[in-house]
């Protein structure tokens, strides 16, 4: 649901004591959906802000206000928010969108991602935790992003397809992307759809769709 291991969620307790979950008869840890909202605030804390992970305990658990956390300018929405809009709710959404297997990620004005699914990161070969923040064209092989940047930004007025190789350890892979504007709270953001990778054992090329035969 976190995107995050238990190795890691064991040492947030032990060194900053972000929360207690209650055990079973057996000793085995049961985490309600508040605690899961707290440990969800740490993470975005963290990844989206830069702030300490002791910072990010104490304004989970309220014991100190982080202005950069409130700002609702500076905030960015994530695709569960759009959907539900409540920590439960999206938790739920959170579980559902990494079963699918089709990678998509969320992206605002600056092309960077605010959201992504446990496929994208499949897909890209890039820890999820880590890649909220990062801008798409990054991950697109060098001699394309120009082109692809163009294309993204585009997709904000209209629905945009295109083919692009990206850029993975050791070899290159080419990705389809359909992109799609969507409306929330008055911004645009994209949805990013990416298709089967394929492994390129030529030279990366970069071939463009118009909005017209998007499907």
């Amino acid at each position: 649901m976190l995107s995050v291991s238990p190795h890691t969620i064991r040492a947030w307790e032990r060194r900053y004591q972000v929360l207690t979950p209650r055990r079973s008869a057996s000793r085995q840890r049961r985490y309600s959906p508040e605690d899961i909202a707290i440990l969800l605030q740490v993470k975005r804390s963290v990844t989206r802000y830069g702030v300490s992970l002791k910072v990010a305990v104490k304004a989970a658990q309220g014991e100190l206000t982080v202005p950069a956390l409130d700002a609702p300018i500076e905030r960015e929405s994530t695709s569960s928010e759009v959907a539900l809009g409540q920590a439960g709710g999206e938790l739920v959404w959170r579980s559902v969108v990494d079963l699918i297997p089709q990678a998509i990620f969320v992206l605002d004005r600056t092309g960077r991602v605010v959201e992504a699914n446990a496929a994208a990161a499949q897909v890209l070969a890039f820890p999820l935790e880590r890649m909220v923040g990062r801008r798409l064209i990054d991950f697109v092989e060098p001699g394309a992003r120009k082109r692809v940047r163009d294309l993204l930004q585009a997709a904000f007025g209209q629905p945009q397809g295109f083919e692009a190789c990206l850029r993975q350890p050791r070899q290159d892979h080419r990705c389809w992307f359909v992109c799609r504007p969507f409306l929330h709270d008055r911004q645009v953001w994209v949805a990013v759809f990416a298709g089967h990778v394929q492994l390129m054992p030529v030279e990366p090329t970069l071939a463009h769709v118009g909005a017209s035969d998007v499907r």
